[in-house]
Formats: structure tokens, sequence, C-alpha cells
């Protein structure tokens, strides 16, 4: 599998798993002609797309990719609260199976200031690899096991969070919101605690905040927990997610 990330962070919110012959695209909150031009103006090869949840960082290119033809794949919390339909529009529930080309995704709850938002875990049939996908969240309530790459949000750490509210640069209402919306790299590490990580090959972390977080911090501290690779997500990067030589 290779992954490219178009764009992560607060401005925008959008990668493209490419597996085999089919494209999967997570979440799409970028300008419509950026995902075209990641997909090289062709969009023949997109089996769909994954919504996370409503905010404009995740969903803002919808409209253009459903009016593409390409089957977008959402909550029924999601599409109402972003006023989404058509025969694009496929809704999708937690804890339900369903397949998109040769992936086969299970969407699960996520905890966020958003309507009925989820992440996803994605199995591409014919290599036997997964992938998790999960951001916007504070904390995950499953555990997960035999998932070979985790891509999800490591957004801030607490102290520096608490020493900027502190010191008077963060007002209460946002150093509240933030507490209680996004993953903190403590909270990151407690699930990767809980969860049976023995055939996880690489984890890539998400949507850091720009005032928050300390990516090299993160990084390092998320490698020596786990003993696995880690990097930080960037607009622009790519990944070869193999599981050979292993």
């Amino acid at each position: 599998m290779l992954m490219d990330c178009i764009a992560t962070g607060s401005t925008g919110n959008c990668y493209i798993l490419a597996a085999g012959q089919d494209k999967l695209i997570l979440d799409c909150g970028v300008r419509y002609k950026d995902i075209q031009a990641a997909l090289g103006f062709d969009a023949s090869c997109v089996a769909g797309c994954l919504v996370t949840h409503e905010h404009n960082d995740h969903s803002k290119a919808l409209p253009d990719l459903m009016r593409a033809g390409i089957g977008c794949y959402m909550t029924k919390g999601t599409a109402e609260a972003k006023g989404a339909s058509g025969h694009r529009l496929r809704i999708v529930a937690a804890g339900e199976v369903f397949g998109v080309g040769q992936f086969v995704v299970s969407p699960f709850e996520t905890q966020h200031d958003a309507a009925e938002l989820v992440g996803y875990l994605v199995h591409h049939a014919p290599t036997g690899e997964s992938l998790l996908y999960a951001t916007d969240t504070f904390y995950l309530r499953y555990a997960f096991k035999s998932v070979h790459f985790i891509l999800i949000e490591c957004n801030y750490c607490r102290d520096t969070a608490y020493g900027r509210y502190q010191g008077g640069e963060m007002d209460k209402a946002l150093y509240d919101r933030l507490m209680t919306s996004h993953m903190s790299l403590e909270n990151l590490k407690e699930f990767l605690k809980a969860c049976n990580l023995s055939a996880t090959r690489q984890i890539i972390l998400l949507h850091m905040s720009d005032g928050n977080a300390d990516e090299e911090r993160m990084v390092r501290e998320v490698r020596e927990l786990t003993g696995i690779e880690t990097a930080a997500a960037a607009g622009g990067m790519s990944w070869e997610l193999e599981l050979c030589p292993f």
C-alpha cells in the first residue's frame, strides 16, 4: 500500500491510500483541485472517499467529489450536519462492515464535538494489509490487534497546552475544547499500550497543533514506547506501507 498525505492539520486533512488498482480517499478537507492534482487528474481509480465527520477541514471537497461521481461514505449524522445528499452519498454506521472496491471497511465510534463521527479500520483483501485511521478524537474506546499500519491523531502535549493556557496564550474556552476534542500525546500512548501491536509495522502521527505540539518529542516518545517505526505526517509526504520483509 502507498499513502499520500495531501494535507494534515486544522487547515485541512486529506490522505490517499493506494493498494492494487484501487485508491481510497480518507477525508477530503482540502480544495478539490488539490485532490485532482494528487490523483494525476485521473479519478477513475478512486473506489470511494471515507469521511470521518462534517467539519470543513475534513469535508471541504465533498460536494465536488460527489459531482465527480465518487461514492462518499459517512454516517447519517455527518451527512445531515453537512447537508449532503444525492445518489453518490453512502450512509454507514459504526460497527457495520462494508466494501469499497477491494477494501473492506469497519467504522468505529470516535470522540469529538461533531454530530456522529467515526474512524475507519481498512483491510485490503487481496494483500491482507490493514490500516487504522483515527483523527479528531480525544480518546478511543476500543483496543485493536493485528493492524499493520496506524494513522492516528497526535494533536498536542498536555504540558505545552497547559503552559500556554496559564501564560494567557489560550483562553479557557479554547483550552477546554482542546482537552475534550483532540488526541493528546499522553492519551495516544495509553491507547497504544492497550493495543496488541505485534503486527504493526508503522505508526504515522496526524493533525498536530501548530502551537501545542512538539513533533520531535511526539515521534520519539511513541517510537520509544512501541519500538515501531514512527513518523509525523505533513502535506506532500508519501509512505510505502509494506509488510515485507517482515
